[in-house]
């Protein structure tokens, strides 16, 4: 699963398997039974509007496709994998954003109620810290998580 042709498979996957209304539906009544007491981290092209439309805190995590495109061909080539030309994943990225946005079950959008926040340039360190801040900003610091994990 970790290869270059088998996770962009399941990418692909992921994204028809959401366009499904009853695969989608089962997938995120799971979800919501492991998030309905809160305290729940997810992702996903639908979380904020189909799976958790009533969290507390939504991101809508973004990159141009161009950021995207090299990101991706930067961690196939850091596992060994020789990758696509920028423009094949470009295309490729661009394919599957229109896909999902224009499906019929949960297409991806942003919630109306999440804050958009454009990653492009940013190091993952500062995407962390900016996710942590917002949670700060946006969360009772009684409900923080210990700072021990626990």
């Amino acid at each position: 699963m970790a290869g270059g042709g088998a996770d962009r498979g399941v990418r692909a996957g992921v994204s028809g398997g959401g366009a499904q209304g009853g695969v989608g539906r089962a997938l995120a009544a799971r979800q919501e039974v492991r998030g309905g007491k809160g305290g729940v981290g997810g992702g996903g092209r639908d979380i904020g509007t189909a799976v958790f439309p009533g969290a507390g805190v939504k991101v809508f995590l973004t990159a141009t496709v161009g950021e995207r495109a090299r990101r991706r061909a930067q961690d196939l080539q850091q596992r060994g994998f020789a990758a696509p030309p920028l423009a094949e994943l470009e295309a490729q990225i661009a394919a599957r954003d229109h896909q999902d946005s224009s499906r019929e079950v949960a297409p991806l959008r942003q919630a109306e109620d999440a804050v958009e926040l454009v990653t492009d340039g940013m190091a993952i360190e500062a995407v962390i810290q900016a996710l942590v801040d917002l949670f700060r900003q946006r969360v009772p610091e009684e409900a923080w998580p210990a700072a021990d994990g626990a």
